[in-house]
C-alpha cells in the first residue's frame, strides 16, 4: 500500500512497486490516475489519511481485493494534525510487519 500516491513521488513508487510485479493499493487525498498499463496489477483508493474511517474501509477493500499487506509505503504530507493520529497510522501498519515498514 502506498499512501500519497498521486503525488509525484508517491506515483513514481506506486509504478515502481507495479514494474516489479507488486500488486498495489495506492490511496491519495486527491484522485489517483494510474497508467493503463498498471490498472490490473492496482487499485486507486481516494480518501484523508487524516479520517480513521476513510483508512479503515480502505484497508478492509484493500485486504479483500489483494490479501494481506506486505508492505506499506507512508508518502503522504499531512499539514494538520489530531488527537487521533497514533491511531489512525496504527490502523494503516496494522497486519504489516515492522521489519517490512519503509
Amino acid at each position: 500500500m502506498v499512501n500519497g500516491a498521486a503525488g509525484t513521488l508517491g506515483s513514481a513508487i506506486v509504478a515502481a512497486m507495479i514494474d516489479d510485479g507488486h500488486r498495489v493499493t495506492a490511496f491519495d487525498q486527491q484522485p489517483i490516475d494510474l497508467a493503463p498499463a498498471h490498472r490490473s496489477h492496482a487499485a486507486a483508493f481516494t480518501g484523508d489519511v487524516r479520517d480513521i474511517d476513510a483508512v479503515r474501509s480502505t484497508m478492509s477493500q484493500a485486504c479483500k481485493e489483494f490479501g494481506a499487506l506486505t508492505a506499506l509505503v507512508i508518502c503522504a504530507g499531512v499539514q494538520e494534525t489530531r488527537s487521533n493520529d497514533r491511531n489512525l497510522w496504527m490502523c494503516f501498519g496494522r497486519g504489516v510487519p515492522s521489519r517490512r515498514m519503509i
